[in-house]
């Protein structure tokens, strides 16, 4: 039986996973500010997204990330970044 060691589980809040079977398990972390206006100060706000994502590499990310959102809302990409994540196990509800 091979064997295994768990240095650590840390929790991350995301706000959505985009997940595509095709793509390996190499996992990016983005973080996307939706410009929004705020009715009480009459001003532009930036509200931040994490989203969770795997791809070949950073510009793929950044593709598949520009894709999923689409034009619906402003929106700035703020950072991708590299995790260290191994695997995703998806939930069934």
């Amino acid at each position: 039986t091979p064997e295994f060691h768990v240095d650590s589980i840390t929790k991350i809040n995301i706000n959505e996973l985009f997940a595509d079977d095709s793509q390996p398990d190499q996992w990016f972390k983005a973080k996307v500010n939706y410009i929004v206006f705020d009715e009480k100060s009459q001003k532009e706000k930036k509200v931040p997204f994490l989203f969770l994502l795997n791809a070949t590499d950073v510009k793929l990310a950044h593709e598949i990330l520009k894709e999923k959102l689409g034009t619906v809302q402003d929106y700035v990409i703020a950072d991708i970044t590299t995790t260290n994540i191994q695997e995703v196990i998806l939930s069934e509800n």
